[in-house]
């Protein structure tokens, strides 16, 4: 069978994957590569440590969200920031387990369904 792809790049709205402007550019990964790369991760720095890097990484993005909003930096730093918090996402599913990760993002896709359908609601009454 042949390893399912997880594209990186031409997706709307995108200009060449995220990816894309790094030395050792990376269009696609499968998913064993990137099961390779997580598994790897854990055994040399350990649970507790993933779970620390993903703080200090969405802490970073928080930092570069404030500065793109005063216009301190720009979109290709801020998408550097938010690359990282990507990969940690990617990590923490995988050690979750990518199931269990996929029904909460479908439970929550639903409630968001609800939210705006009943924000259009309040806004066709107003």
């Amino acid at each position: 069978m042949k390893a399912k792809k997880t594209a990186m790049k031409d997706e709307p709205g995108r200009e060449g994957g995220a990816l894309s402007n790094t030395e050792d550019s990376l269009a696609c990964v499968t998913r064993h590569e990137l099961e390779t790369l997580f598994r790897a991760t854990l055994a040399t720095w350990g649970e507790e440590a993933q779970y620390d890097q993903a703080v200090e990484e969405c802490a970073e993005l928080i930092a570069a969200l404030k500065h793109y909003k005063r216009r301190r930096i720009d979109t290709t730093q801020l998408a550097e920031e938010l690359a990282d918090v990507t990969l940690m996402v990617g990590q923490l599913s995988w050690m979750l387990g990518n199931d269990l990760v996929e029904s909460a993002v479908d439970r929550k896709l639903i409630k968001l369904r609800k939210l705006l359908a009943a924000e259009e609601q309040n806004c066709g009454n107003q």
